[in-house]
């Protein structure tokens, strides 16, 4: 511990020299400028915002009914043609209550001829046996009902025991994880401190993702701590998450200063040894990334099997007590049945019978026309982009399950500031970054302007559409798409930061130090050119390479 106190010690001593000898303060009477030179280089004009990939027309389907997914007959990114069955829900229920319902009509219709006609001892005899058979019926309905709840707490129990078993690795995981991430530390500390002590643009990168790793170790550090005492399984889903976002960016940061040891300056100076310590370490840390990547794929595969196995287990016990409601039905059914066909014929049991065939109709066709609304058509030919639901889980009315798009191109949307809108223009390149695939960069230009204006939270705002110059088949629909338009660029021109220029009655100036003056500083007017996003600004006129300007005024 005293060691690192002292390592951090240092490196804020480093950063505090190098940041007041980057300042370049200027004391003059009561005040002490900051300063800033007049730099040439190339400057970029860009506008960056977040948009939407989306399709030219999306479609939501929903059922008419609710009801349990029983078939999921597509997936995302499948073709479909207008009419296909895309999805199916359990009907297995409705054709039994169709049959029962059938099963009733015809009883109750059997029922009214043999009233009409005058029962014999034969026919009574039947309906006691139909009785009989109902109680039967009654009673393997109740043992089957017991059977599967004993079967739901039976897979309740397996999935956990797997669930347990699982997560088991975990902490030794976690902790070949710190220690993989406090070698590396160590070994870059060696490097940056035996090569890299300068104050070189290759040597502050080092040092900077060198901190940034020792950073990071102790959040690895942390995380497996707090997965220890909590000794939970969503203490330890919480560290193999960040733990595995704080590998790949030790990663990127071991690559970053890997690829600085092939810099030209650097090339001889840095020893083979180090440098494959570095590709070492990294292949240690990416083993670890492998490992927990391993482990969490594992564990949510035994909890998504857990939990199918869970509804599956909830659809029989469902399926069980429906099964005994009905046989409990049929059985009241059968009794009153028996005692009606015994009682003399009346007028107004010849009437009950002709409404309860009006009431089996009017059922059998209800569950019918549920038959039908259990098949979720493709109303058009397209492509299924979202599916929003999988077997045995219940959907309600309305809510939309299936997600497609027509056979078309896709295009983003995005909403720019009003402040902006007037940089842009047709034609325009846009390079675009979709957050699904960082480091892949795509290319497209503005395809369309809106000129009516949106207001967003009181904020004017214009719609561009950009266009995307090649589609490829990793792009999906609803994907996040960071923009970056180019709007201007220019070559060899005298900047300074943003902040340096001053506006006044509407005419532009810059501060330069003067000890003859009482303000202590001389107001320079200047001419502008465009403002880059790193935030400095092209100088036009007035000025020239090396001359300094004030960026910031502090009274003592």
């Amino acid at each position: 511990m005293f060691k690192k106190i002292i390592t951090i010690l240092i490196i804020a001593a480093v950063i505090g020299v190098a940041y007041f000898g980057y300042q370049n303060f200027f004391k003059e009477k009561d005040q002490i400028f900051s300063l800033a030179e007049i730099i040439q280089g190339n400057i970029l004009e860009q506008v960056s915002s977040t948009g939407t990939i989306i399709p030219v027309q999306k479609i939501e389907l929903a059922f008419k009914t609710a009801g349990k997914i029983n078939q999921v007959l597509v997936q995302v990114g499948d073709k479909v043609k207008a009419k296909q069955d895309l999805v199916k829900l359990d009907d297995s229920e409705l054709y039994i209550e169709k049959q029962q319902s059938v099963a009733s009509l015809e009883l109750v219709q059997a029922k009214l001829n043999q009233l009409l006609a005058g029962e014999s001892p034969e026919q009574i005899e039947v309906y006691e046996t139909a009785v009989k058979n109902a109680e039967k019926s009654v009673q393997d309905a109740e043992v089957a009902l017991k059977n599967t709840q004993q079967n739901l707490e039976d897979v309740k129990s397996l999935g956990q025991i797997d669930l347990d078993q699982a997560y088991e690795d975990v902490l030794n995981i976690l902790d070949d994880a710190e220690l993989k991430s406090y070698n590396v530390f160590n070994t870059v500390d060696l490097i940056q401190r035996t090569y890299f002590t300068a104050n070189d643009q290759e040597s502050l990168i080092v040092k900077e993702n060198k901190n940034k790793i020792n950073d990071w170790v102790s959040q690895i550090e942390f995380y497996i701590e707090s997965a220890k005492n909590q000794n939970t399984e969503n203490a330890k889903d919480i560290a193999l998450l960040e733990v595995n976002k704080i590998l790949n960016q030790i990663s990127n940061s071991l690559t970053v200063i890997r690829n600085i040891t092939e810099e030209p300056v650097y090339r001889s100076a840095v020893s083979s040894t180090d440098k494959t310590s570095l590709d070492t370490h990294r292949t240690n840390v990416l083993a670890v990334l492998t490992a927990i990547l391993d482990t969490q794929q594992t564990i949510s595969s035994i909890k998504v099997a857990n939990q199918t196995n869970i509804n599956i287990a909830l659809a029989k016990e469902d399926t069980a007590q429906s099964n005994l409601n009905a046989a409990q039905g049929n059985l009241q059914a059968s009794k009153d049945e028996l005692a009606l066909i015994k009682a003399d014929p009346r007028e107004t049991d010849i009437a009950l019978y002709q409404a309860q065939i009006k009431k089996a109709e009017a059922v059998l066709s209800l569950i019918q026309k549920q038959i039908q609304n259990a098949v979720l058509e493709s109303p058009i030919s397209g492509t299924i982009i979202s599916i929003y639901g999988e077997k045995g889980e219940t959907v309600k009315i309305g809510n939309s399950v299936i997600v497609m798009i027509s056979e078309s191109k896709f295009q983003i949307d995005v909403d720019i500031p009003e402040s902006d809108i007037g940089k842009i223009d047709l034609g325009q390149p846009t390079q675009i970054v979709l957050d699904a695939f960082p480091r892949q960069k795509f290319f497209g230009k503005v395809t369309a302007i809106e000129p009516a204006e949106t207001i967003i939270q009181g904020v004017v705002y214009y719609k561009i559409t950009i266009g995307l110059n090649e589609i490829d088949e990793k792009i999906k629909s609803g994907m996040t798409a960071n923009i970056i338009i180019i709007t201007n660029s220019r070559e060899n021109v005298l900047m300074v930061p943003q902040r340096a220029v001053k506006e006044k009655e509407g005419k532009r100036y810059v501060r330069i130090p003067a000890p003859t003056s009482h303000a202590g500083f001389q107001e320079i007017p200047v001419e502008t050119g465009i403002k880059s996003s790193d935030g400095m600004i092209e100088i036009i006129s007035e000025l020239k390479q090396g001359d300094k300007v004030i960026t910031f005024i502090k009274e003592k």
